[in-house]
């Protein structure tokens, strides 16, 4: 008798693995969809009026380096609309 304990744990993460896996799946579906459909993705936090921008939406909205450096507002946004069209895409 050596006075040493062991301790083990186990936990079964089966369905963890599945749901990451499923996870990864739908990421890539949606990643695929918007390089065949060429669209951007982003998304507008209203807390600090900040968008998030992949490089697609930058490249659609020709958005320069500096621009994306400095952080996109939804000012950026707006200001690359035809006036026209403002109100309805707003």
């Amino acid at each position: 008798q050596s006075g040493k304990l062991l301790l083990a744990s186990l936990r079964d993460i089966t369905q963890r693995q599945a749901l990451e896996n499923a996870a990864r799946q739908v990421t890539q579906r949606l990643e695929l969809a918007k390089v065949v459909a060429g669209i951007g993705i982003w998304d507008w936090n209203l807390a600090d009026n900040s968008l998030g921008w992949d490089d697609r939406m930058c490249e659609i909205y020709a958005v320069t380096a500096e621009e994306q450096q400095s952080g996109l507002l939804y000012d950026c946004w707006r200001s690359r609309l035809h006036p026209d069209d403002r109100d309805q895409a707003e």
